[in-house]
């Protein structure tokens, strides 16, 4: 439960973070003027999150994959060591591209479920007022249910 509690706190702040360009199917996301999520909305939110869990599980799975064949320490402490990385290019070139890809499937993630990273970001936002209370429990469920999965 602890985990799942971690997760959903994670997906949370990802849905307070920065905002990128719409798509056009995530365009006919229209935000209520009252600020209350609907229930289809909801549904989006509980799609992306689930394809972020599992998106997450498997970048996690890559990142510790990189630290073993680099011989990295878990903390990654070497790629902010610049004569590290000066001796070692192909280590950071590596990781730029573990985080581009990382980019390009959380997009990837948004736009399964029918939004855009700006409106996944607004419904994560949203869920912290109290006018959402009850959507909240329902998103909380869902995501637990689909977590078991």
């Amino acid at each position: 439960m602890k985990c799942f509690s971690a997760i959903f706190f994670i997906l949370l702040l990802i849905g307070c973070a920065g905002e990128s360009p719409k798509d056009k199917k995530a365009s006919e996301f229209t935000r209520p003027e009252n600020g209350k999520i609907t229930q289809k909305q909801a549904g989006y939110y509980v799609n992306a999150s689930s394809n972020l869990m599992n998106a997450i599980k498997k970048h996690e799975e890559d990142i510790q994959e990189f630290i073993k064949r680099y011989h990295l320490k878990d903390d990654l402490f070497e790629l902010s060591d610049s004569v590290y990385c000066e001796e070692h290019p192909e280590v950071t070139r590596t990781w730029n591209r573990l985080q581009k890809r990382w980019k390009n499937d959380e997009l990837k993630c948004y736009k399964l479920a029918g939004l855009n990273e700006e409106n996944f970001n607004w419904i994560g936002g949203a869920l912290a007022d109290t006018v959402n209370k009850d959507i909240q429990k329902w998103i909380q469920t869902e995501l637990e249910k689909a977590a078991k999965e």
